[in-house]
């Protein structure tokens, strides 16, 4: 996930935390997080249509 968006651990825990970014929520599997790649692919088309918005 980090190098899907050139992040670090500590930000993707951010990124889970606050809500206005609407991340999709991670499943956890023996301490591992595993995140639905159709969920995250939606969530980028949401950003990306936000970031057109404002430009």
């Amino acid at each position: 996930m980090c190098d899907r968006y050139g992040i670090t651990d500590r930000t993707l825990a951010r990124w889970l935390r606050d809500n206005r970014l609407n991340f999709p929520p991670a499943r956890v599997v023996n301490t591992r997080r595993y995140f639905d790649l159709a969920e995250l692919e939606a969530w980028e088309r949401s950003r990306a249509a936000v970031r057109r918005e404002a430009a």
